[in-house]
């Protein structure tokens, strides 16, 4: 795997604004002091293996735990150190390596270490996804997800509780508390995490939902609190935004079978304490001849689709009256009193996308915009051998886009800028195939496949006796690059789940 440490553009900006820097000064009799020859050198650290660096892109491999570059500078010269390639399985990380020189450089430091972390209790299960956000104030980014524990466990065996692990900031963890939640469903990976603000402090909270909806805010003590618990039962799926324009963040999730009542509203009272559930989207008190008759919801997303400023729901439905097919997408729009308006017409999807499943499942969807036309898209998972794009107009109408191949049975989708050139990538993560696979967004909507050279994508394979649980994206070692994380569940581990990160894979 190759990394960078530093991009192009960066680079080239530092060498420009220190080309100004050595050109400035002058005077005297513009005679020139007699050239001398400087060197470049430094440390490395946390690497048994040779590495390739450059200096002002002339390479050089080096093995050890000290270098000096051969090729020498004059002073006042710019130097810059980057890699070229290093050991795989490795991120490297250059300190002091950019600057003017005017005497023998010896303060390199380049410090290297594992690409993939692994988190793995031998006295926890994992039992559903993961959720990344700050809660302990601290700046870096931490990790809750849920757990049972198991007779290694201080509390003895199947307690269920949320385990909150603290990061450092330079990729690793230090510290982690288990809180006490309300049972979780049996299924593993059914339960949702997602990270949100609730109570107007400096602390990310926790929403969880697992039949119940249960809130936990963060605060400075790295003891979570456990805030609220609903008295009904609500799906998987849960989005937190604020959803009345009232400043703070209500939750938003769809209601477990979902066959009488489809969603319900949490609204925030603006201290992590919520009024009255709110529900809607029912097709059985849905008397409008001119809506259609939305029977279930299989999985929903939220973005603004129609550029208004409000967000929207983008579900998948079971609607009989679309074109003589029973699943579609439907949009409900977001108004301006605080709520979603029942869409108006549904639009078809490809029942291809179900191929091999007994019952239609749509395990994963995301929304932003891939072709930077200032809309949001759609991205949806197959049970095949892709994840179906669909481009949004500007209205909210969406057009069947690139299948975009990789794995099979991908059941999570991501988006993010892996490689930070500006255009959205997709990250799936494969059942079948164990593998999680980086789509290079080309900025029009399109990405890199299997379709493609391998050298325009990334597969990075998992073990093969892994069950997939969750995929997330989060900058957990402070470089600004993305790294991935993935919840599994494994046979052969101690404990039934692990965690690992694969740091900046996109440098």
């Amino acid at each position: 795997m190759k990394f960078m440490s530093i991009s192009g553009a960066a680079l080239l900006g530092l060498v420009i604004a220190l080309t100004g820097c050595s050109e400035s000064g002058g005077g005297g009799d513009g005679g020139n002091p007699p050239t001398t020859a400087l060197t470049v050198s430094g440390t490395i650290t946390g690497n048994d293996a040779s590495i390739t660096l450059a200096l002002n892109s002339a390479e050089e491999t080096f093995a050890g735990s000290e270098f000096t570059f051969t090729k020498t500078l004059e002073s006042n010269d710019i130097y810059a150190v980057a890699f070229v390639s290093i050991p795989n399985d490795q991120s490297c990380v250059v300190a002091n390596g950019v600057g003017i020189i005017t005497a023998d450089i010896v303060d390199v430091e380049v410090t290297c270490s594992s690409a993939l972390a692994t988190l793995q209790y031998d006295d926890a299960s994992l039992t559903g996804s993961f959720a990344i956000g700050d809660y302990n104030g601290d700046g870096m980014s931490d990790l809750a997800m849920p757990i049972k524990t198991t007779p290694t466990h201080s509390l003895g065996a199947n307690n269920d509780m949320v385990r909150f692990i603290y990061g450092t900031g330079a990729g690793g963890f230090s510290g982690l508390s288990d809180v006490s939640a309300i049972n979780t469903r049996s299924a593993v990976g059914i339960n949702n995490f997602i990270a949100t603000e609730l109570n107007g402090d400096a602390y990310d909270d926790v929403s969880y939902s697992n039949d119940r909806l249960q809130t936990f805010t963060g605060n400075n003590t790295n003891i979570p609190a456990n805030n609220f618990s609903s008295s009904v039962n609500v799906g998987s799926t849960q989005y937190s935004f604020d959803i009345d324009g009232d400043g703070d963040n209500d939750i938003l999730s769809n209601i477990h079978g979902s066959n009488i009542r489809h969603y319900a509203i949490f609204r925030n009272n603006g201290d992590g304490s919520f009024a009255a559930i709110e529900y809607f989207g029912s097709w059985l008190f849905d008397t409008d001849p001119n809506t259609p008759s939305i029977r279930r919801i299989y999985n929903f997303t939220v973005e603004d689709v129609n550029g208004d400023g409000r967000q929207d729901i983008i579900a998948v439905v079971d609607d009989a009256a679309v074109n003589g097919s029973v699943f579609g997408i439907a949009v409900y729009l977001g108004n301006n009193v605080g709520g979603f308006d029942d869409p108006i017409a549904t639009q078809a999807i490809d029942q291809g996308i179900w191929l091999g499943e007994a019952n239609p499942v749509i395990r994963a969807m995301a929304s932003e915009d891939f072709d930077a036309d200032g809309d949001n898209d759609l991205v949806i998972t197959s049970s095949t051998d892709y994840v179906q794009v669909y481009l949004n107009d500007g209205s909210g109408s969406f057009s069947e886009g690139q299948k975009v191949t990789g794995g099979t049975k991908p059941v999570d989708v991501k988006v993010a800028d892996i490689n930070s050139n500006g255009s959205l990538d997709l990250i799936s993560a494969s059942e079948t195939t164990k593998n999680v696979v980086v789509h290079y967004g080309n900025g029009d909507g399109t990405f890199t496949d299997s379709s493609n050279p391998a050298n325009t994508w990334l597969n990075i394979k998992l073990d093969n006796d892994v069950e997939l649980i969750d995929l997330g994206v989060g900058d957990f070692d402070g470089d600004s690059y993305p790294d991935i994380v993935i919840g599994e569940s494994s046979s052969h581990l101690t404990a039934a789940g692990s965690i690992q990160i694969i740091r900046s894979p996109g440098q």
